[in-house]
């Protein structure tokens, strides 16, 4: 159920490799939130940050908003993300599988400081922040950092709704999910400058 050829393909090497040890590692059991989101090494399955990771989360965080914050779609959600290995590619399906929710998306182009996303968001009004960055850690890690309406970090339940919601949204193939192009045409996702 990876969306991403390169994660879907170590899988099957792994696999094809009988290599047990190292799939037992990429299917130890989901990310859980913690510091305000997502953290992980990068690598295939969901013990690893990868792009099916951030869009079951994407996925969580637009069915959560949609049902708690007021305006949640019109009012949108500032996806940032920082220069790390990966970091590109995930904040591309955030902002995918949030279109596909009907949830207006504020862009920021280029790699950014996680406070300039931050004040992004609180200064646009929106209803959530999402931020592909893995901060201080080493580099093999990268991560999904979400702040609320509020414009902090979220906290319990808040995160635990997301979990769930994401948890129950189906195969992650068929989460609905707007291509770029097709989104920044349509004005779903609108680049900040």
């Amino acid at each position: 159920d990876d969306p991403d050829v390169k994660t879907a393909g170590a899988l099957r090497a792994l696999v094809e490799q009988r290599d047990f040890s190292a799939l037992m590692d990429c299917f130890s059991g989901p990310i859980e939130f913690g510091t305000a989101g997502l953290r992980g090494v990068l690598g295939p399955g969901p013990s690893k940050m990868n792009e099916a990771t951030v869009c079951r989360a994407a996925a969580g965080l637009a069915r959560q908003i949609i049902a708690e914050v007021v305006n949640a779609r019109e009012r949108g959600v500032v996806v940032g993300r920082d220069a790390r290995r990966g970091s590109a590619e995930m904040a591309t399906a955030v902002a995918e599988v949030l279109s596909g929710h009907g949830v207006t998306v504020h862009w920021i182009p280029d790699a950014a400081p996680t406070p300039l996303s931050a004040f992004a968001g609180r200064h646009l009004n929106a209803a959530a922040i999402a931020i592909v960055t893995a901060s201080h850690n080493p580099p093999e890690y990268n991560g999904l950092k979400v702040y609320s309406e509020r414009w902090c970090q979220i906290i319990s339940p808040q995160d635990r709704t997301i979990r769930e919601l994401g948890d129950a949204s189906g195969p992650i193939k068929a989460l609905p999910r707007l291509a770029f192009d097709e989104a920044l045409a349509s004005g779903q996702i609108m680049p900040l400058s």
